[in-house]
């Protein structure tokens, strides 16, 4: 049967009373009206059903975003800092050990020599003996 001959479906369709078992409009039975109506029941519920779960992830993904921009707002608030690469690290140990040397009145290159184990390389003391007890001039 289409659309148009379900009174169910219809919107203006009276209620009907089931005293007999056979519908006198249509014919269709008792069973199958019922049959009918525990369908769409069903059906309404799998669609609240459906909807409660899309709402329930909308809900979830609002509060990831939240999240997510308040981290957004905490890295923006940190001061940048510059990155420290390996090499700039060397060179701030070596221009450190140079001007530590100078005031010192040592060479740095015998210094450096000596620390890195450089065979023929004159003896001097290491730099932490040199703070420790400068030489006399």
């Amino acid at each position: 049967m289409d659309r148009n001959g379900d009174p169910i479906l219809q919107a203006d369709a009276p209620a009907k009373e089931f005293s007999t078992e056979r519908c006198l409009q249509c014919g269709w039975e008792r069973e199958e009206y019922e049959e009918r109506i525990r369908f769409l029941e069903n059906r309404v519920r799998l669609q609240d059903a459906e909807l409660q779960g899309k709402e329930d992830r909308i809900r979830g993904l609002k509060d990831r975003i939240q999240a997510l921009e308040d981290q957004i707002k905490v890295l923006q608030k940190r001061p940048a800092r510059p990155k420290i690469r390996p090499s700039g690290l060397a060179r701030d140990a070596c221009l450190g050990a140079l001007k530590t040397c100078q005031k010192l009145e040592s060479s740095f290159w015998g210094v450096l020599n000596n620390r890195l184990g450089i065979a023929g390389a004159p003896e001097v003391p290491r730099l932490a003996e040199l703070i420790r007890s400068p030489p006399e001039s």
